[in-house]
């Protein structure tokens, strides 16, 4: 009973190894990149990421001096009576 359950495991696991339609197989390599790139957990958190270095760059712009500068021209009318 185990020796027939343990070679249909086998001839399972061997079947669903196998890459369906004539399909190259996958290296580990390519496999690990297209896991990472559909992953929408890897994805979040790379936003999360980029979001949160934004905010450090925002938070060291407050160490630096601010300069304003305004110019302004007002021609005075002349008087109307």
């Amino acid at each position: 009973m185990k020796t027939t359950a343990l070679l249909s495991l086998t001839l399972l696991l061997g079947f669903a190894a196998l890459p369906a339609g004539g399909a190259e197989p996958l290296t580990l390599k390519q496999a690990i990149a297209t896991a990472l790139q559909k992953n929408p957990a890897v994805r979040a958190a790379s936003a999360a990421e980029a979001q949160a270095a934004a905010r450090l760059i925002e938070a060291r712009s407050n160490y630096f001096p601010k300069v304003n500068y305004l110019e302004q021209f007002q021609q005075p009318t002349p008087a109307v009576f």
